[in-house]
């Protein structure tokens, strides 16, 4: 548990949150084909096969570079795939497959059940305050001049000694 006061860096302790959250949606997603982008997969699945690599990256706020790492990921573990825009034949949209299917839906169950934990304690009003108030900070901080990081979360493995 952290001090929470106004002295801190708001980075640090959303980073201490993030670390907290992932790590225990990632616990609770074990069983799962899927070890990491469990929120990207959920984006595409949403989409209904109507969100290219590009759209992806810019509703993720990230670059394609790594998009693109991303996604081949995905293709290889057989949960999404390209699939030519017949509208426009340089464009492929991100389709999700019978297995990606079911396991976002799985994905889905767990951060909702994720979020009312995070949330516990909380009334309806303190929750919409909460999300106003984060909101209004990403509309604060938008306005600086900034470089762009890529918040890249990996499992820390245990080693035997």
């Amino acid at each position: 548990m952290i001090s929470l006061n106004n002295k801190i860096p708001l980075s640090f302790l959303f980073s201490v949150l993030t670390k907290s959250y992932v790590g225990a949606l990632n616990k609770k997603c074990e069983s799962l084909k899927i070890d990491r982008y469990h929120y990207t997969l959920t984006v595409i699945y949403k989409a209904k096969g109507k969100i290219t690599q590009q759209e992806l990256a810019d509703f993720l706020q990230i670059d394609k570079a790594s998009v693109v790492r991303i996604v081949d990921f995905l293709v290889k573990q057989k949960l999404i795939k390209r699939e030519i825009n017949s509208n426009d034949r340089r464009q492929h949209f991100l389709v999700v497959t019978e297995t990606g299917v079911s396991e976002a839906k799985q994905i889905e169950v767990e951060i909702n059940k994720m979020n009312k934990t995070a949330l516990n304690g909380l009334s309806v009003k303190e929750v919409e305050v909460l999300f106003k108030a984060l909101q209004k900070m990403d509309t604060n901080l938008s306005e600086l001049p900034s470089d762009k990081y890529f918040l890249n979360i990996r499992k820390i493995k245990n080693e035997k000694k």
